[in-house]
């Protein structure tokens, strides 16, 4: 969706995707997390959810936790 809406920025797009980031938050957190981390839909996720504070707090946990095993990952010596 992110590549659509950079070639139709004038489009609907926005609502089905804030849609989809909703449906997703909800249902698998974490996974949306991971799709999130430090790219393109990161800030988009965050401001969707922002008006929601249990599925953003839910979300906002899951990418800390990415986040940290990113973290732990580039640590010398970690596996």
């Amino acid at each position: 969706m992110l590549q659509l809406k950079q070639r139709y920025p004038q489009s609907d797009l926005d609502a089905v995707m804030a849609e989809q980031i909703r449906i997703a938050a909800r249902s698998e957190p974490g996974a949306l997390a991971r799709f999130a981390n430090r790219g393109a839909a990161e800030g988009i996720t965050q401001r969707v959810l922002a008006n929601d504070f249990v599925l953003y707090q839910a979300y906002m946990k899951d990418l800390l936790y990415v986040r940290s095993i990113e973290k732990s990952e580039q640590k010398p010596g970690a596996r």
